[in-house]
């Protein structure tokens, strides 16, 4: 696992990507995007830090720091995970403060992040408000809401509420009354 950060001398300050030096912050985002499907992390991670200083929003901030937390994820950086899950999360909440529906994601990956430290309460409580947020935008039959419902039943078979979960979603396709 490499400590270099995007000023070091074994990356230019922009990165050149098929011979083409990287200008913006779409640029640097799909190299970003490459370089973590193509498993290559560390290269992802420095990518993601010169998007972040391109970034004209918020919410390119946001979203740089979102897939940083996933490079982190990947890794097994799950504290370093969690805490740049909790930064996004204040940024989105600090944009959309009465929206779920943009958060959503983020609770996800908090769920995740918490689910893989055996965090299962913080966990199943990120699953909960995913659920809530996602459940806005998308029908019960997307794969996304399919995925997510899979990892909290994991979540809550873990605590012995597993079949509580598919029968609250079989009925209602809402979480929003699981106990504590």
């Amino acid at each position: 696992m490499s400590n270099a950060t995007p000023a070091t001398a074994t990356m230019p300050a922009a990165p050149v990507i098929a011979a083409t030096l990287i200008q913006n912050w779409s640029e640097y985002r799909h190299a970003a995007e490459q370089a973590s499907r193509a498993g290559q992390l560390d290269r992802a991670e420095q990518i993601w830090h010169e998007a972040m200083k391109h970034s004209a929003t918020r919410c390119q901030i946001a979203y740089c720091l979102n897939n940083l937390a996933g490079v982190y994820y990947g890794r097994g950086e799950l504290r370093r995970a969690r805490q740049i899950c909790l930064k996004v999360l204040a940024i989105y909440q600090s944009i959309y403060p009465s929206s779920l529906k943009d958060i959503g994601v983020t609770f996800n990956n908090l769920g995740m992040v918490y689910h893989a430290m055996k965090e299962f309460k913080l966990a199943e409580k990120y699953y909960r408000l995913a659920f809530q947020a996602r459940s806005q935008e998308l029908p019960k039959d997307d794969p996304d809401m399919i995925c997510l419902l899979e990892n909290y039943k994991v979540c809550m078979h873990i605590n012995s509420r597993a079949n509580y979960v598919q029968d609250r979603w079989d009925k209602t396709s809402q979480f929003e009354a699981l106990p504590q």
